[in-house]
């Protein structure tokens, strides 16, 4: 026997999804590589149960990286969103990101 689907809202408080909204507005990358970065994003979005396109999803993740990343970025724009939208799954994207990054 399947179980119910149940409203999420019923049982997650109002108070904790802001925290993690709230978490996910400051989020940087920090000491952390940027597929860890990716990860906490990802995770967190999923938890406060956040739906949007993949640009705002790639502008949040990018606006959290460190400076020295975001110069790379900034010198290589198209081809990284450009790899990130074409990729299939999520830890792919992460490495060619990463190893966009590095080159």
């Amino acid at each position: 026997m399947k179980h119910k689907e149940f409203p999420r809202e019923r049982f997650v408080p109002p108070l904790y999804r802001r925290e993690i909204k709230q978490k996910l507005q400051k989020i940087r990358q920090g000491y952390r590589i940027v597929d860890e970065h990716l990860k906490e994003t990802e995770s967190l979005m999923q938890r406060a149960d956040i739906q949007e396109d993949e640009e705002d999803t790639m502008t949040r993740f990018v606006v959290g990286l460190n400076d020295n990343i975001l110069e790379v970025i900034e010198l290589k724009p198209t081809t990284l969103f450009k790899r990130h939208s074409n990729s299939q799954c999520q830890s792919k994207s992460a490495s060619k990101i990463y190893n966009n990054i590095d080159r």
